[in-house]
């Protein structure tokens, strides 16, 4: 037993060593940058400006650490994205930049805009303030529980706040972000700042930042700029009735008082004009993204809370037709034409050897969808692909790919899905790709903030059409041979414009009060996307009555002044877990409890997580414990658990795929998961081990599925236990099988599960007990339980509670029943358990997503009912049973 714990010991040493992988690091003055090898380039540029950025955020924050700030860079994600993550404190950057470009065109550097994001949310939610300040011998990660109770809005308000004003551009610069509370004011529709804590199913999606950023702006113009740090303080030593007293004491006002007053600031400013265009889309929840005109009619991609994304047909008399389901495909990233649709998909490899579970390897392919056959073909493998373009004919294919932080307009051959580069600029990137019928290709190109318009031939030469400007420039598109349509905020808000190609004059073409995001011409109209409360729509502009002007855009911002370079020195980097807290907490052993020690442990790449409960029996004067240890560098997870009472229990568990195939409507799974186990008692050695094969096909959901996507699985495994010698003196087989299907095209499921099992000994009571009961069972050579359930949505909630808001909820009413076989004969147990759980969907604090639940459970044969409350699928109170109703 010794030996065996002494090598599981071992083994979880060497992981420590072995999750470094290729991964390096770069110390500058107040960071420790931690990257794959092959990122070294753009972990040189983040260290080029990481102090400097560090200095002027910690004087906003009142906040200087005295260790490093941990900063993981994430290469392989093909998305943008980045965030902070507590246990241990660190920030993550992905490298890509975002396709959409959501933090604004003037942006002059992704990981600039992004670290300083990041870095704010680190140096916020790690200050050492409230009761915190002198709890730190707990641990580093105590000030943790200053978030416990922190709106959400607080929270993203000051990093969206500082991205803009530490950080050329920025979404408090962005034309696109503004309009998320623009629309909803021009409409009477503006959420309440209780339902800006959280955010929900209904536009727009990232009303938390629109928020924030509104209040801390107001509060730091007003204020001025110390005043956050100091409302911050206030708060977190009282915050069980939100920011109110902390503003209040700062400004005079409440929570809501200062919101209305940045909110009437903000209606003050709002465009005065009438709309020009008439509505075309449905007056209905949901995205309507400008249409193509194609052989088989006028064709578009929608996303509605229904059916989620879709490819649709507008009718001549302004309804609008399904024809295919495209779930998780971004609008921007779908090119259409008389036969067939170019989409690119993302999809994820969680086991992948580079791999970490806070950015797992991605991709985004290509894929050709052809509309006679109604069939699908994926063009290429392993890809960052965005922005496809397909020409008419089918035989020309453009996209922008990502390269670093950076991305490239490539062509790609249709039949072996080869790119080939056909334009790259080293400082900056390129957007939006247009083609013109002789396949001039035009793209939006992006250099230090400022927006361009350039033409690549097909011999590969390049024209500026439109020079370099701070005028943020989006949505190219043909009007006809000679011109070019474009939206542009020249004038402070997105507004369409037009390019003649042969005389090179810009014409301001129309404006709405809620925007211009993109245009075409529709006979003598022109039909064109903009934002309104209840998503993007379609109107439609008889260019008759409109009145072009002549224009000249804004000139460029000058060119940001480049310092010394200098090259940071790199070194090998060795994830270890590190300690995060020492809880005091109580430690149940055999029955009863014992003073005790929770201790958490993690490491800066999240592969590994070490968690233990310490504690001291008092009546036998030793020391009790459970260890838990948790590695996972992608490609199989390993855990160990050490169990020491009066029994000792040392456990080894290993799980790994063996297929992986990821789908444009599902994803595949096959695994093995096995274990061992070692139990100590009285001179007695007790093993047990046991394997099982597991196989799963799930769906991707829409946005009601509040019981998730459709799935199948069936998994069939054994487990031998031994006493004392190698030889088994018990085995058991156990199979499920499970899976559940929409109900016609709505959100509500029915579902089924079967389990079965088998034991050498004919002992089966404890096994597959009925839910919300403990009573043991009957015995026999196998046990089979039946399960049937019928989920049904009962709606998204946007509804506020205290300290979050409740954004689901949802009815599952099942029934259950056993059959036993004992000799020759199958056996019924003459029981039946209906049972029904609501179940409700939660976000509190800072982002804490909880799904709480009521469950009551009703046995037929004895009337006996149970009542559960739980979280999470998981009960933590049960009534016990009482016969009789």
């Amino acid at each position: 037993m010794k030996r065996f714990m002494l090598s599981i010991v071992l083994l979880g040493m060497l992981g420590c060593t072995l999750g470094a992988g290729s991964w390096n690091r770069i110390e500058t003055e107040y960071t420790s940058i931690i990257f794959e090898g092959r990122d070294e380039e753009h972990a040189q540029t983040v260290a080029s400006f990481a102090d400097e950025v560090f200095l002027e955020l910690a004087s906003l924050l009142d906040h200087k650490p005295d260790k490093k700030v941990p900063v993981l860079l994430a290469g392989r994600p093909a998305h943008s994205n980045g965030f902070f993550s507590p246990f241990p404190a660190s920030i993550t950057l992905y490298l890509s930049s975002p396709t959409d470009r959501f933090l604004g065109s003037r942006s002059a550097s992704w990981l600039r805009s992004l670290y300083t994001h990041e870095l704010t949310h680190y140096l916020h939610l790690t200050s050492p303030i409230g009761p915190a300040k002198y709890l730190f011998f707990l641990g580093p990660e105590i000030p943790a529980m200053n978030t416990a109770l922190m709106p959400l809005w607080w929270v993203e308000g000051i990093t969206t706040y500082a991205e803009s004003e530490y950080a050329k551009g920025g979404r408090g610069d962005s034309p696109l972000f503004a309009l998320s509370w623009q629309s909803p004011m021009l409409e009477d529709s503006l959420w309440t700042l209780s339902q800006g804590r959280y955010n929900s199913s209904y536009p727009p999606s990232g009303r938390i930042y629109s928020t924030g950023y509104l209040m801390v702006d107001y509060l730091t113009r007003h204020y001025g700029k110390e005043s956050f740090a100091r409302v911050n303080s206030t708060f977190a030593w009282f915050p069980f009735f939100g920011l109110n007293g902390a503003l209040k004491k700062e400004t005079g006002f409440s929570s809501k008082e200062l919101f209305d007053l940045a909110v009437e600031e903000q209606r003050k400013e709002l465009p005065q004009y009438p709309s020009p265009g008439v509505l075309f889309s449905p007056d209905s929840l949901g995205d309507y993204y400008l249409p193509e005109p194609t052989g088989p009619g006028l064709l578009g991609f929608s996303h509605t809370l229904k059916r989620g994304g879709a490819l649709v047909r507008y009718t001549p008399d302004g309804s609008v037709e399904e024809l295919k389901s495209l779930p998780f495909i971004d609008h921007d990233s779908i090119s259409l034409t008389s036969d067939g649709a170019l989409f690119s998909f993302a999809w994820a490899d969680p086991y992948h050897v580079s791999s970490i579970p806070l950015a797992p390897a991605s991709y985004s392919d290509l894929m050709l969808y052809h509309f006679p056959s109604d069939s699908f073909r994926r063009i290429t493998h392993k890809e960052m692909l965005f922005q496809p373009l397909l020409s008419e004919d089918g035989t020309l294919l453009i996209a922008i790919r990502r390269t670093g932080d950076r991305h490239t307009l490539v062509s790609i051959e249709p039949v072996t899905g080869k790119t080939t580069v056909l334009y790259d600029n080293p400082l900056g990137s390129v957007f939006e790709p247009a083609l013109a019928k002789d396949d001039t290709v035009v793209v939006v190109e992006v250099v230090e903030g400022n927006s361009a318009l350039i033409a690549v031939d097909r011999e590969g030469r390049v024209t500026t059409l439109v020079p370099p400007t701070r005028s943020e420039i989006r949505s190219p598109l043909f009007a006809d041979e000679r011109s070019l349509f474009f939206v542009s905020d020249d004038t402070g808000f997105l507004a369409l414009y037009r390019y003649d190609m042969v005389t090179g004059v810009i014409t301001h073409m129309l404006s709405d009060p809620q925007g211009v995001l993109k245009a075409r011409l529709d006979g003598g109209a022109i039909l064109y996307e903009t934002y309104r409360a209840e998503g993007v729509a379609l109107k439609r502009a008889d260019i008759a009555r409109l009145s072009p002007v002549t224009v000249t855009l804004q000139e460029p911002d000058a060119k940001q002044q480049e310092g010394q370079e200098i090259i940071f020195s790199s070194k090998g980097f060795v994830d270890y877990p590190r300690l995060n807290l020492v809880l005091p907490f109580p430690f149940v052993s055999e029955n009863s409890l014992q003073p005790g020690l929770w201790i958490h442990s993690q490491s800066l790449l999240r592969r590994q997580l070490l968690t233990a409960q310490i504690g001291w029996d008092i009546a036998n004067a030793q020391v009790v414990g459970n260890v838990d240890y948790l590695y996972r560098p992608g490609p199989y997870s390993l855990g160990l658990n050490f169990i020491f009472e009066k029994e000792r229990t040392a456990s080894v568990a290993l799980s790994f795929p063996l297929l992986y195939r990821p789908g444009l409507y599902d994803f595949k799974l096959l695994s093995l998961q096995s274990s061992l186990t070692l139990i100590t008692s009285n001179s007695n050695l007790l093993y047990s081990f046991s394997t099982s094969l597991r196989f799963q096909v799930s769906g991707r959901p829409n946005p009601k599925d509040f019981f998730g996507a459709p799935f199948g699985f069936t998994s069939v495994g054994g487990q031998i236990i031994g006493l004392n010698s190698v030889a088994v003196s018990q085995a058991r087989i156990f199979g499920s099988l499970a899976g559940q299907a929409r109900l016609f095209s709505s959100s509500q499921m029915l579902g089924m599960q079967l389990d079965a099992v088998t034991d050498s000994s004919g002992s089966l009571k404890d096994a597959l007990l009925y839910e919300g009961f403990k009573d043991e069972g009957l015995d026999g050579e196998a046990k089979g339980r039946l399960s049937l359930y019928y989920h049904i949505p009962l709606g998204l909630p946007d509804l506020p509670i205290p300290y979050g808001g409740m954004t689901g909820i949802g009815l599952s009413l099942s029934a259950q029943s056993a059959l036993y076989l004992k000799g020759a004969s199958l056996l019924w147990d003459e029981e039946i358990v209906f049972s029904a759980r609501i179940t409700a969907s939660v976000v509190l604090g800072s982002g804490l997503n909880i799904k709480p639940f009521v469950a009551l459970a009703y046995r037929l044969g004895d009337g006996a009912f149970s009542l559960s409350v739980g979280l999470n699928g998981k009960a933590v109170m049960v009534t016990e049973d009482t016969p009789g109703l």
